[in-house]
């Protein structure tokens, strides 16, 4: 059961860090596709500023389960 427990934690840390690696790169286009999609000002900084705030928190788990691979 425990090792079970470390397998799916061990696999989920890997999804969990490929998808704040990928967000990041993606997170360097994100003005320039929001722009093309027509958001502009306000919209465009809070769209900026949502998907900034899910990579803090992708960041933030994928430290937790870090420390319960320890």
């Amino acid at each position: 059961m425990l090792a079970e427990l470390v397998q799916g934690t061990s696999v989920m840390h890997w999804v969990i860090e490929q998808s704040g690696f990928l967000g990041m790169e993606f997170h360097e286009e994100l003005h320039n596709l929001g722009t093309k999609e027509g958001l502009k000002g306000r919209k465009l900084s809070k769209a900026i500023e949502s998907f900034a705030w899910n990579i803090t928190v992708l960041k933030v788990s994928t430290e937790i389960t870090t420390l319960c691979l320890l």
